[in-house]
Protein backbone atom coordinates (compact mmCIF):
# COMPACT_ATOMS: atom_id res chain seq x y z
CA UNK A 1 0.00 0.00 0.00
CA UNK A 2 1.02 3.26 -0.99
CA UNK A 3 2.05 5.78 1.90
CA UNK A 4 1.28 8.89 -0.65
CA UNK A 5 -0.37 8.51 -4.21
CA UNK A 6 2.18 8.35 -6.82
CA UNK A 7 2.75 11.63 -8.73
CA UNK A 8 1.82 12.85 -11.63
CA UNK A 9 3.39 12.76 -15.09
CA UNK A 10 5.87 15.37 -15.97
CA UNK A 11 4.25 16.98 -18.96
CA UNK A 12 5.97 18.11 -22.32
CA UNK A 13 2.75 20.18 -23.64
CA UNK A 14 4.41 22.27 -26.13
CA UNK A 15 2.47 24.20 -29.02
CA UNK A 16 4.60 24.91 -32.37
CA UNK A 17 6.26 27.88 -31.65
CA UNK A 18 5.36 30.94 -33.70
CA UNK A 19 6.83 34.47 -34.49
CA UNK A 20 3.57 36.19 -33.28
CA UNK A 21 2.11 34.80 -30.43
CA UNK A 22 3.20 36.77 -27.25
CA UNK A 23 2.83 35.65 -23.30
CA UNK A 24 0.89 38.72 -22.62
CA UNK A 25 -2.90 37.99 -23.11
CA UNK A 26 -3.72 41.68 -24.11
CA UNK A 27 -1.09 41.54 -26.79
CA UNK A 28 -2.24 38.38 -27.65
CA UNK A 29 -5.68 39.10 -28.26
CA UNK A 30 -4.62 41.93 -30.57
CA UNK A 31 -3.07 38.87 -32.70
CA UNK A 32 -6.26 37.66 -32.80
CA UNK A 33 -7.86 40.55 -34.00
CA UNK A 34 -5.03 40.92 -36.80
CA UNK A 35 -5.42 37.60 -38.37
CA UNK A 36 -8.90 37.56 -38.06
CA UNK A 37 -9.15 41.00 -40.15
CA UNK A 38 -6.26 39.39 -42.98
CA UNK A 39 -8.50 36.27 -42.80
CA UNK A 40 -11.33 38.29 -43.85
CA UNK A 41 -9.17 40.05 -47.01
CA UNK A 42 -7.52 36.29 -47.48
CA UNK A 43 -9.48 33.72 -46.34
CA UNK A 44 -7.59 30.58 -47.99
CA UNK A 45 -4.32 32.08 -45.95
CA UNK A 46 -2.64 28.82 -43.79
CA UNK A 47 -0.69 31.28 -42.33
CA UNK A 48 -3.20 33.68 -40.51
CA UNK A 49 -5.21 30.65 -39.22
CA UNK A 50 -2.43 28.85 -38.09
CA UNK A 51 -1.20 32.14 -36.25
CA UNK A 52 -4.70 32.79 -35.13
CA UNK A 53 -5.22 28.74 -33.53
CA UNK A 54 -1.87 29.35 -32.25
CA UNK A 55 -2.55 32.28 -30.05
CA UNK A 56 -6.11 30.55 -29.48
CA UNK A 57 -4.41 28.17 -28.20
CA UNK A 58 -1.69 30.33 -25.81
CA UNK A 59 -4.95 31.83 -24.25
CA UNK A 60 -6.61 28.25 -23.74
CA UNK A 61 -9.50 29.05 -26.10
CA UNK A 62 -9.14 24.97 -27.31
CA UNK A 63 -12.15 25.32 -29.15
CA UNK A 64 -11.61 27.93 -31.01
CA UNK A 65 -7.78 26.37 -31.49
CA UNK A 66 -9.02 23.28 -33.55
CA UNK A 67 -11.36 24.98 -35.61
CA UNK A 68 -8.05 27.31 -36.70
CA UNK A 69 -5.86 24.24 -37.28
CA UNK A 70 -8.89 22.26 -39.04
CA UNK A 71 -8.45 25.05 -41.85
CA UNK A 72 -4.92 25.25 -41.96
CA UNK A 73 -5.26 21.42 -42.69
CA UNK A 74 -7.87 21.79 -44.98
CA UNK A 75 -5.79 23.90 -46.69
CA UNK A 76 -2.55 21.86 -46.83
CA UNK A 77 -3.26 18.56 -45.90
CA UNK A 78 -0.05 17.84 -45.07
CA UNK A 79 1.00 20.63 -42.22
CA UNK A 80 2.78 19.04 -39.70
CA UNK A 81 2.58 21.77 -37.14
CA UNK A 82 -1.21 22.07 -37.38
CA UNK A 83 -1.52 18.47 -36.78
CA UNK A 84 0.96 19.07 -33.59
CA UNK A 85 -0.60 22.01 -32.43
CA UNK A 86 -4.21 20.48 -33.01
CA UNK A 87 -3.42 17.51 -30.96
CA UNK A 88 -2.16 19.24 -28.13
CA UNK A 89 -5.84 21.59 -27.97
CA UNK A 90 -7.41 18.05 -28.35
CA UNK A 91 -5.61 16.94 -24.96
CA UNK A 92 -6.06 19.98 -23.36
CA UNK A 93 -10.01 19.37 -24.11
CA UNK A 94 -9.69 15.83 -22.87
CA UNK A 95 -10.31 14.78 -26.27
CA UNK A 96 -7.45 11.75 -25.99
CA UNK A 97 -8.61 9.93 -29.17
CA UNK A 98 -8.24 12.76 -31.44
CA UNK A 99 -5.41 13.51 -29.76
CA UNK A 100 -3.37 10.56 -30.21
CA UNK A 101 -4.82 10.25 -33.87
CA UNK A 102 -3.14 13.89 -34.70
CA UNK A 103 -0.28 13.19 -32.92
CA UNK A 104 0.35 10.34 -34.96
CA UNK A 105 0.37 11.87 -38.26
CA UNK A 106 2.54 14.23 -37.10
CA UNK A 107 4.83 11.30 -36.51
CA UNK A 108 3.71 9.96 -39.50
CA UNK A 109 4.93 13.43 -41.64
CA UNK A 110 8.06 13.46 -38.93
CA UNK A 111 9.35 10.32 -37.15
CA UNK A 112 12.10 11.89 -35.19
CA UNK A 113 9.78 14.77 -33.60
CA UNK A 114 10.60 13.90 -30.16
CA UNK A 115 7.60 16.02 -28.62
CA UNK A 116 4.94 14.35 -30.96
CA UNK A 117 6.02 10.87 -29.07
CA UNK A 118 5.96 12.58 -25.88
CA UNK A 119 2.64 14.00 -26.03
CA UNK A 120 1.15 10.96 -27.66
CA UNK A 121 2.45 8.91 -24.87
CA UNK A 122 0.41 11.42 -22.41
CA UNK A 123 -2.52 10.81 -24.32
CA UNK A 124 -2.14 7.20 -24.11
CA UNK A 125 -1.51 7.04 -20.89
CA UNK A 126 -4.93 9.37 -19.83
CA UNK A 127 -6.80 6.53 -22.12
CA UNK A 128 -5.13 3.62 -20.00
CA UNK A 129 -2.94 2.77 -22.62
CA UNK A 130 -0.07 2.24 -20.50
CA UNK A 131 2.02 -0.25 -22.69
CA UNK A 132 1.66 2.20 -25.33
CA UNK A 133 2.73 4.91 -23.77
CA UNK A 134 5.78 2.71 -22.38
CA UNK A 135 6.50 2.04 -26.27
CA UNK A 136 6.39 5.81 -26.83
CA UNK A 137 8.77 7.06 -23.99
CA UNK A 138 11.49 4.57 -25.41
CA UNK A 139 11.29 6.52 -28.51
CA UNK A 140 11.98 9.70 -26.88
CA UNK A 141 14.67 7.98 -24.55
CA UNK A 142 16.41 7.15 -27.89
CA UNK A 143 15.78 9.90 -29.71
CA UNK A 144 16.83 12.51 -26.66
CA UNK A 145 18.55 10.20 -24.22
CA UNK A 146 19.02 13.00 -21.19
CA UNK A 147 15.19 13.70 -21.82
CA UNK A 148 14.79 13.42 -17.59
CA UNK A 149 10.80 13.87 -18.03
CA UNK A 150 10.57 10.66 -20.23
CA UNK A 151 12.28 8.36 -17.26
CA UNK A 152 9.88 9.84 -15.25
CA UNK A 153 6.81 9.45 -16.71
CA UNK A 154 7.84 5.48 -18.21
CA UNK A 155 8.52 4.85 -14.63
CA UNK A 156 4.74 5.87 -13.84
CA UNK A 157 3.42 3.87 -16.63
CA UNK A 158 5.67 0.87 -15.39
CA UNK A 159 4.27 1.47 -11.81
CA UNK A 160 0.66 1.54 -13.58
CA UNK A 161 1.67 -1.97 -14.99
CA UNK A 162 2.72 -3.54 -11.76
CA UNK A 163 6.30 -3.18 -12.92
CA UNK A 164 7.89 -1.81 -10.23
CA UNK A 165 11.10 -2.94 -10.34
CA UNK A 166 11.12 -1.25 -14.08
CA UNK A 167 9.84 2.04 -12.58
CA UNK A 168 12.75 1.59 -9.95
CA UNK A 169 15.01 1.72 -12.43
CA UNK A 170 13.71 4.51 -14.59
CA UNK A 171 13.23 6.69 -11.45
CA UNK A 172 16.99 5.86 -10.73
CA UNK A 173 17.98 7.40 -14.02
CA UNK A 174 15.75 10.04 -13.35
CA UNK A 175 17.73 10.82 -10.77
CA UNK A 176 21.20 10.45 -12.02
CA UNK A 177 20.34 12.83 -14.71
CA UNK A 178 18.96 15.55 -12.33
CA UNK A 179 20.48 14.41 -8.61
CA UNK A 180 18.37 17.23 -7.05
CA UNK A 181 15.12 16.06 -8.13
CA UNK A 182 12.84 15.45 -5.03
CA UNK A 183 9.94 14.28 -6.58
CA UNK A 184 11.69 11.35 -8.33
CA UNK A 185 13.26 10.43 -4.78
CA UNK A 186 9.57 10.19 -3.50
CA UNK A 187 8.61 8.12 -5.98
CA UNK A 188 11.14 5.77 -6.32
CA UNK A 189 10.79 5.89 -2.14
CA UNK A 190 7.30 4.91 -2.99
CA UNK A 191 8.00 1.97 -5.27
CA UNK A 192 10.56 0.64 -2.73
CA UNK A 193 7.63 0.52 -0.33
CA UNK A 194 5.63 -1.63 -2.81
CA UNK A 195 8.65 -3.96 -3.01
CA UNK A 196 9.34 -4.08 0.63
CA UNK A 197 12.68 -2.64 0.03
CA UNK A 198 12.08 -0.23 3.51
CA UNK A 199 15.70 0.23 3.73
CA UNK A 200 16.52 1.91 0.47
CA UNK A 201 12.91 3.73 0.76
CA UNK A 202 14.36 5.28 4.28
CA UNK A 203 18.02 6.11 2.05
CA UNK A 204 15.35 8.03 -0.30
CA UNK A 205 13.68 10.20 2.42
CA UNK A 206 16.86 11.30 3.89
CA UNK A 207 18.33 12.04 0.55
CA UNK A 208 15.07 14.41 0.63
CA UNK A 209 15.79 15.69 4.04
CA UNK A 210 19.48 16.25 2.66
CA UNK A 211 18.16 18.29 -0.15
CA UNK A 212 15.63 20.47 1.90
CA UNK A 213 15.48 19.82 5.79
CA UNK A 214 12.65 21.92 6.06
CA UNK A 215 10.71 19.17 3.95
CA UNK A 216 8.19 17.85 6.93
CA UNK A 217 6.35 14.98 4.78
CA UNK A 218 9.95 13.79 4.08
CA UNK A 219 10.37 13.57 7.82
CA UNK A 220 6.73 12.10 8.33
CA UNK A 221 7.37 9.50 5.33
CA UNK A 222 10.98 8.15 6.83
CA UNK A 223 9.49 8.01 10.04
CA UNK A 224 6.39 5.66 8.47
CA UNK A 225 8.93 3.35 7.15
CA UNK A 226 11.00 3.00 10.63
CA UNK A 227 7.98 2.36 12.38
CA UNK A 228 7.13 -0.54 9.97
CA UNK A 229 10.82 -2.15 10.38
CA UNK A 230 10.70 -1.34 14.23
CA UNK A 231 12.98 0.96 14.50
CA UNK A 232 10.47 3.11 16.63
CA UNK A 233 13.06 5.77 18.70
CA UNK A 234 14.19 6.90 15.40
CA UNK A 235 10.57 7.36 13.93
CA UNK A 236 9.43 8.74 17.41
CA UNK A 237 12.11 11.73 16.23
CA UNK A 238 11.30 12.17 13.00
CA UNK A 239 7.51 12.37 13.81
CA UNK A 240 8.95 15.07 16.39
CA UNK A 241 10.15 17.06 13.51
CA UNK A 242 7.81 16.74 11.03
CA UNK A 243 4.79 18.28 13.43
CA UNK A 244 7.65 20.76 14.44
CA UNK A 245 7.76 21.71 10.60
CA UNK A 246 4.07 22.12 10.30
CA UNK A 247 3.39 18.67 8.81
CA UNK A 248 -0.46 17.92 9.00
CA UNK A 249 -2.33 14.87 7.27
Amino acid sequence: MLFFKIFKQKKDIKPQKTATVDNNSEITNAIINKFTEELSKNPQSINNYFERGSAYLKLGKYKEAVADFDMAIAIKPKYSDAFYNRGIAHEKLGNYHRAVEDFTYTIKLNSRRVNAYFNRAIANSKLGNHDLSIKDYTIVIDLSPHNSEAYFNRALAYGKLGEYEEAIRDFTKVIKLSPRDIQAYYARAEFHNLVTDYINAVGDYSKIIQINPQDAKAYYCRAMVLDKIGNSTDAEKDYKMAAKLGYKK
